[in-house]
């Protein structure tokens, strides 16, 4: 894995090919400074929540090809994370923040 951009632009490498690679995009907000810290998107992208689906969708089949135990318990991680940030989305939407700079 290469860091292009720190928290939102990454180069990941082929597993068998370390010449070719994937680049993987994160949305990037800023603050707007003239809307009370409302968030503008500057770069769009993927989210968290949307590589930890996919993440435990690839858990999910090769634990069919290959039972593991690891990877049991490496999905059930997976999933508690996804939780976590849903969670966290929850209660920015319920407390109005959601979409602003706001903590």
């Amino acid at each position: 894995m290469l860091v292009l951009q720190p928290g939102h632009l990454y180069e990941l490498k082929y597993h068998n090919d370390p010449h070719r690679s994937v680049t993987l995009y994160f949305v990037k907000y800023r603050k707007d400074p003239d809307r009370d810290g409302e968030l503008i998107l500057i770069q769009d992208g993927t989210t968290n929540e949307e590589v930890l689906a996919m993440l435990i969708d690839r858990m999910i089949h090769l634990g069919t090809l290959l039972p593991d135990k690891y990877n049991v318990d490496a999905t059930f991680h997976l999933k508690e994370a996804l939780k976590a940030l849903e969670a966290r989305t929850a209660d920015r939407k319920a407390r109005g923040v959601e979409g602003t700079h706001k903590p």
